[in-house]
C-alpha cells in the first residue's frame, strides 16, 4: 500500500516538476502543456488495489488449506 501511495504521488508530481524544466513549449508553438488528473483515475486505482488485495487473500487462504498449515502450526494438541 505504501508503494501504491508513493507511486501515485510520484506520478502526479513529476510532470508538474519536470514540465517547466524541459521547456517543451518551444516544440508546441508556444502552447504550454497542462497536467491534470481525471476524476475517475484515483477511484479506479483504489478499486484495483482493493480487488488485488481480495484476490491475494483468497489465494493465500486456499494455499493454506491445501497445505494444511492450521494442523501443522497447532502446538500442544494430541490426536
Amino acid at each position: 500500500m505504501a508503494a501504491f501511495a508513493a507511486g501515485g504521488l510520484a506520478g502526479g508530481l513529476l510532470p508538474r516538476l519536470l514540465g517547466p524544466a524541459l521547456g517543451l513549449a518551444g516544440f508546441s508553438a508556444g502552447v504550454v502543456g497542462r497536467t491534470r488528473v481525471e476524476p475517475w483515475l484515483p477511484v479506479a486505482a483504489a478499486a484495483l488495489l482493493v480487488a488485488a488485495l481480495g484476490v491475494a487473500i483468497v489465494v493465500e487462504s486456499l494455499a493454506g488449506r491445501r497445505l494444511r498449515l492450521g494442523e501443522v502450526l497447532r502446538v500442544g494438541t494430541r490426536d
